[in-house]
């Protein structure tokens, strides 16, 4: 057999693959998994850590070569990937746990897992980053409206407004919103503002990192669009990172050199305030 290509072999060299390590911890009397991605302490200190959220919420983590998770435990961030109530994979009960309810009870669940990993000394706690994408995104903007505990966050083609979300976006229509939250949007228009990250950007002080592809029809980049321009009425620490010619399957099926500019930006950001330890706002 002769090979033929060797495509990766410049990003594999600065790769120093790390095997996922299964967790267990329990919440509000149920047992949640996750994984942790170990990267090296610098100088005998302890690692920050950059908490992964899922889509979904339905979907979950398992034992898996995210090349995300690699890219930054290579630059000396520890990975923490936990499946709140809501994902798939441990009974009915667990995956309609979240019934209502996207926000508050899987926060818990996830930091549940973080203050582990804190009290065990295998992460530093005041070095604390967040990130993930659609559903993800959404508990990412929720999670830096509700805790001030997060160095810095990147959200990243998510949901800032329930109502237009259900009403706009292609999952389903209002349908999909009756099913997780009882109700139609036009019914129960304070329960969706309840429940909208948007309602509590206020709050938002943490770095933010909005990442949107404009051709998104699962989440419309509005979206986005609209998260940040509060925020920036606010003067609040943020940034928006627009990508042209995407769908909201970016990073699985997107252009291969939007997918490393995309991976690259999110790790230089984290790096930024967690490695580096820089306060000021970088440019990207």
């Amino acid at each position: 057999m002769r090979r033929l290509t060797d495509l990766m072999g410049d990003a594999w060299a600065d790769l120093r693959v790390v095997e996922p390590v299964e967790r267990w911890h329990e919440v509000d009397g149920r047992r949640i998994q996750g994984w942790l991605i170990p990267a090296e302490a610098k100088r005998g200190g302890k690692p920050p850590l950059v908490v992964e959220i899922h889509g979904g919420p339905a979907t979950l983590y398992g034992w898996s070569l995210f090349w995300e998770w690699q890219c930054l435990a290579a630059a000396g961030m520890s990975v923490y990937a936990c499946n709140p109530r809501g994902s798939q994979g441990y009974g009915e009960e667990f995956c309609h746990a979240n019934f209502g309810d996207w926000g508050d009870g899987p926060m818990r669940d996830i930091m549940g897992g973080v203050d582990a990993l804190i009290e065990e000394g295998l992460i530093d706690g005041d070095r604390l980053g967040v990130t993930g994408g659609s559903y993800g995104g959404y508990l990412t903007s929720w999670m830096v409206g509700h805790t001030d505990r997060f160095k810095a966050a990147v959200t990243c083609r998510s949901v800032s407004d329930m109502q237009s979300m259900m009403l706009s976006g292609d999952i389903g229509g209002p349908q999909f919103g009756k099913l997780e939250y009882g109700a139609q949007p036009w019914e129960d228009p304070e329960l969706y503002r309840r429940h909208s990250p948007l309602a509590y950007a206020e709050r938002i002080h943490t770095p933010l990192l909005i990442q949107h592809a404009e051709n998104d029809l699962r989440c419309t980049i509005t979206q986005a669009e609209e998260l940040f321009t509060v925020l920036r009425s606010l003067k609040r620490p943020v940034r928006f990172m627009r990508v042209p010619d995407e769908t909201h399957e970016l990073t699985r099926s997107g252009a291969p050199f939007r997918r490393v500019e995309n991976i690259e930006r999110i790790r230089d950001w984290f790096r930024h305030f967690l490695v580096d330890g820089k306060r000021r706002l970088p440019a990207i």
